[in-house]
């Protein structure tokens, strides 16, 4: 059985939340067949991680012309903003990022005390975070010991928090950010879905799409420019769209002219792509 590893910035992390997390998703939500159960569905959490995390890199998919309509690329939707450390693993947690409330996921940390627990300040900014709550600090470079890393909280007010590092000298200038709930909802949603049923195997059906059936003989028509939806409506739905890119269709060979072309319609001026 697959093990979960939801380190908050881990370098090996291979889920978003742990399966105690979803296991509370499935108690608010109304019920699904096959149903959730308490443990051992692991496997379907990592794999929805997995194919929310191939959302961080583009993917462009080419469509020749077909039917009297021109070729074309679509590209798919993709996260949003950065994420916050070259190290981790996963997509997430990111930067430039804000809630559907336009809070921002990832916070300024004006600075930490020289304490058995340090404590650190978002000064004006509240950190909306709960005791319990896992962060990941990034971007330190002042305080002894760094603060950098994954840490555990406890909240002192709206805009203080400890975390369990003995620090020699004051920090300041640092940032954190986390999980947020909208996306281990995404996931648990995601996963109870494929426990009903593999969204990422291709479906000949699906990728090619029935255009025209014929009864003599019984000849199928496919056209290819329809392709599986692996990433449910539902999961998408979840969370705020402007995480997400938009998806685009982009017409193939359009021409590009070259600025400051004295003659933009010359042949030597036209560029496709």
């Amino acid at each position: 059985m697959p093990v979960i590893d939801a380190t908050v910035g881990g370098v090996s992390a291979n889920s978003y939340e742990t399966h105690a997390e979803a296991n509370t998703y499935f108690g608010n939500r109304i019920p699904i067949s096959p149903p959730w159960v308490a443990s051992g569905e692991e496997a379907y959490l990592i794999t929805a991680t997995r194919l929310l995390n191939n959302m961080a890199q583009p993917l462009k998919t080419f469509f020749p012309a077909m039917g009297g309509d021109p070729a074309y690329y679509r590209v798919r939707r993709q996260w949003t903003g950065f994420p916050a450390t070259p190290a981790q693993k996963l997509a997430w947690p990111r930067i430039g990022m804000f809630d559907a409330n336009n809070n921002p996921l990832d916070i300024a940390i004006a600075g930490n005390t020289v304490a058995a627990a340090t404590v650190i300040s978002t000064g004006a900014t509240p950190h909306r975070q709960a005791t319990g709550a896992s962060i990941l600090i990034f971007n330190d470079a002042s305080s002894v010991p760094s603060i950098n890393g994954t840490w555990t909280i406890t909240v002192i007010d709206a805009t203080h928090f400890s975390i369990p590092l003995a620090v020699t000298t004051a920090g300041t200038g640092a940032q954190f950010s986390f999980i947020p709930q909208d996306l281990k909802d995404a996931e648990a949603e995601f996963a109870g879905q494929l426990l009903g049923g593999d969204r990422s195997l291709d479906n000949s059906v699906i990728v090619q799409g029935l255009n025209s059936v014929r009864a003599g003989s019984v000849a199928l028509g496919f056209n290819k420019g329809i392709i599986p939806q692996v990433v449910p409506d539902a999961v998408l739905n979840a969370m705020p769209q402007s995480w997400l890119t938009d998806e685009l269709y982009i017409l193939a060979n359009q021409s590009v002219f070259e600025i400051g072309s004295t003659d933009p319609t010359s042949a030597a001026n036209v560029k496709g792509w």
